[in-house]
């Protein structure tokens, strides 16, 4: 049932966007749009990705420093996530292969909550896109006279097509709250809980790697509620 929604909020989001017509983008004002998404998009992934590999490497470049550098004998090895497996992983070759598999399943749980992150901030833009598109041509709506040849019929014919264009596009905003509004709500709930978890944590325990590591999370969540809620206000304002 999920599918066939997205799939259905997929194939509308494709009728509406102008794609073989230059002319016809350059009035939906496409190139701006996508350079706005792109921003927003690169700068979150971005974040996300200095948070992973800050925490993926912060417990091996420690180790390393303490072990080649100061020849410490008491350097102790630990996993970048949590210490925790199946097998004894400690002083053996066994604990680089459990690293890199914490590492990549890391980076796997990142990619996932990013890029559903990432498909609602280019729908929010692009549904955003029609309806200042729609807006635009109704401002720009020019009444013809009744004397010029079928200027009434025009004048209606045209009105017909922006309503059923304007009823299109509510239809995909019904469609979006159907795909996206359970997961976004999860989402907010995970990153306010987060938020909530990180801050009490920062106030147990202190030192230097364990404090950029925990404000880079807690960055990262706050970045996250910011930006679902600023795209889901200017949808708003956009259908307002």
């Amino acid at each position: 049932m999920q599918k066939k929604k997205l799939s259905t909020l997929v194939s509308g989001l494709e009728s509406c966007f102008p794609r073989f017509n230059k002319m016809e983008q350059e009035q939906y004002d496409v190139k701006n749009y996508l350079k706005r998404c792109q921003l927003f998009s690169k700068g979150f992934a971005g974040l996300l990705m200095i948070m992973l590999f800050t925490h993926s490497l912060t417990a091996i470049v420690i180790y390393a420093f303490k072990r080649l550098w100061l020849r410490s004998p008491d350097a102790k090895q630990s996993l970048p996530f949590v210490d925790l497996a199946l097998w004894n992983w400690h002083g053996s070759w066994r604990f680089y292969m459990t690293y890199v598999m914490q590492v990549v399943s890391g980076y796997t749980a990142t990619c996932g909550n990013m890029c559903a992150d990432l498909i609602i901030f280019a729908v929010v833009f692009q549904v955003t896109m029609y309806f200042d598109r729609l807006s635009r041509a109704l401002r720009e709506f020019r009444i013809l006279n009744r004397t010029e040849v079928d200027g009434v019929s025009k004048n209606l014919e045209e009105l017909r097509s922006l309503i059923a264009y304007h009823i299109k596009i509510l239809g995909l905003t019904d469609i979006m709250n159907a795909v996206f509004g359970i997961s976004l709500l999860l989402n907010f709930l995970a990153s306010s809980w987060l938020v909530c978890l990180v801050g009490f944590q920062l106030t147990i325990e202190f030192s230097p790697e364990h404090f950029c590591k925990q404000v880079l999370l807690l960055v990262s969540a706050l970045v996250e509620i910011y930006l679902l809620c600023c795209f889901s206000q200017m949808l708003i304002n956009a259908v307002c």
